[in-house]
């Protein structure tokens, strides 16, 4: 396990993540589940915690075209 960096298969965690500016470094698709894995920042746990708490507020728009592009990559590339 590499602590520098976080895995998720929750799309919608990537989503958070990609927004608030982690890097994706790439998406491991030879699982069952397509798995997303960032660079870990020193928020990373934070934005996490405020995610799962449900206080994390983000623009709309925004957050859509993140999702878009974990999509995108995820189908595509």
């Amino acid at each position: 396990m590499n602590f520098n960096e976080y895995i998720t298969s929750d799309l919608n965690e990537a989503t958070v993540l990609k927004y608030v500016g982690h890097k994706l470094e790439c998406v491991d698709k030879t699982q069952y589940r397509a798995q997303f894995c960032f660079t870990r920042e020193k928020d990373t746990d934070a934005v996490l915690v405020s995610y799962r708490e449900r206080v994390l507020q983000v623009e709309p728009y925004a957050f859509a075209q993140c999702m878009r592009e974990l999509k995108d990559r995820l189908y595509n590339g």
